[in-house]
């Protein structure tokens, strides 16, 4: 048994690495391509937010300023202001300015900050604020936001192709993990091991969901047939507890109760590491 176990696992090893070695080079070419497209956007947007902040020239100010295409269409640019509100700074402000795909310009404007002008300082970073926001008023914002949006066109960079061969090897892979599980537990039927398992619903609505040991024994096509253990049985049996001793023993010798279960459920629930072999009882 341990050996068609073995040969069963190293098949679906087999089956894994094949999937694997046809899947993992499609997906980093894919990946590359989303970084090229990525790279792309960010070039036009890196060449819009260098004409605004060129436009403002040097400033004592801290400026944040972010370009990128608007929602649900057009193009937009988002500048904040003293967002780190220190002391010295009388007001902290955004600024945005977007252009739709119409033609049809935007502004908006904000504070969250309040005024502070009571020190040098805060009067001098107000000037320099105001100073900035002339700037901003007189900045040809429909040429700086008319972008040539194909320099990152999706479609230009993505093939489509590519990404459905990816989808539908995705939708198509075995679940591996549960065929290796399935083949460990082959080797579990018929044993005097028995095994853990954690929520095992009941099929015929009995009770609720069961934890605790199973031993396996005996399969068919879509079931297994297992006895139930309770946890509790099997923790006084590891204490030396005779009588759990000898009920375990006569359990995985034929003398209990198998009930049917499904498959899916049993691999599901199973904890395939949590096995214990009655027969290290003595």
């Amino acid at each position: 048994m341990k050996r068609i176990v073995s040969s069963k696992l190293d098949d679906i090893a087999r089956q894994e690495q094949e999937y694997l070695d046809k899947i993992n080079p499609l997906n980093s070419k894919y990946e590359q391509q989303v970084t090229n497209w990525r790279q792309a956007a960010r070039d036009v947007s890196s060449a819009v937010e260098k004409r605004v902040l060129d436009a403002i020239g040097d400033t004592s100010l801290e400026i944040e300023v972010t370009a990128r295409e608007g929602f649900p269409e057009g193009y937009e640019v988002y500048i904040r202001v003293n967002d780190d509100n220190r002391r010295d700074h009388a007001l902290s402000w955004t600024y945005e300015a977007s252009l739709s795909d119409s033609g049809k310009l935007r502004f908006e404007s904000n504070s969250w900050s309040g005024l502070k002008v009571t020190t040098p300082e805060q009067l001098s970073d107000l000037k320099e604020s105001v100073r900035v926001m002339e700037v901003l008023q007189n900045i040809d914002w429909k040429d700086v936001l008319s972008v040539d949006k194909s320099q990152y066109d999706y479609n230009k960079f993505i093939d489509s192709g590519l990404a459905k061969e990816i989808r539908d090897l995705e939708n198509s892979k075995p679940n591996f993990a549960d065929m290796k599980k399935a083949a460990q537990v082959e080797e579990l039927i018929g044993t005097n091991k028995i095994v853990y398992v954690a929520g095992l619903p009941d099929e015929d609505a009995s009770y609720g969901h069961f934890s605790g040991y199973i031993n396996l024994v005996s399969e068919s096509a879509a079931t297994y047939s297992v006895i139930l253990i309770g946890q509790h049985v099997v923790d006084r049996a590891k204490e030396g507890d005779e009588n759990s001793i000898d009920y375990l023993k006569r359990i995985v010798n034929g003398g209990g109760y198998a009930k049917r279960k499904k498959k899916s459920n049993v691999l599901k629930a199973i904890q395939i590491d949590k096995i214990f072999d009655v027969d290290a009882l003595g």
